[in-house]
């Protein structure tokens, strides 16, 4: 969520490792195809920077706030900062009402039942008719 200064991100799942399929180089096959990842997993063995972008990719807090005109490569988080915790609200209200909006539950949407049924052509989430 966005208000054109600062971007809010909330992630639902912050207790899990991030892993995201493409960056990772997966394909549908489950093969790794993008040899940058797998050079990050090892420089990172012996590379203290490299272990802490690889752990900061991976391991995401519940909630991220960043001042985009001033940080546009989004590198402070501000959201643990008490000065932006009314914009940090504002914006995490806007983003709840939006996530209504759109029918969106949530967390409980990104579970392994609800990715079996959505295979299945049998989504446990509908938005809603606009």
């Amino acid at each position: 969520m966005s208000d054109g200064s600062f971007r809010y991100l909330r992630n639902l799942k912050s207790e899990e490792i991030y892993i995201e399929k493409h960056l990772m180089g997966w394909t549908g096959k489950g093969e790794l195809n993008n040899p940058y990842w797998a050079t990050w997993i090892r420089e990172a063995s012996s590379n203290a920077n490299t272990y802490e972008l690889v752990k900061r990719y991976m391991h995401r807090p519940a909630e991220q706030l960043y001042h985009t005109q001033k940080d546009p490569y989004e590198l402070n988080d501000l959201a643990r900062a008490k000065s932006y915790d009314e914009i940090k609200q504002k914006l995490s209200q806007e983003l709840d009402r939006w996530m209504q909006s759109q029918g969106d539950p949530g967390s409980a949407q990104d579970t392994l039942e609800a990715l079996s049924a959505a295979r299945k052509g049998k989504h446990l989430f509908v938005s809603p008719p606009r």
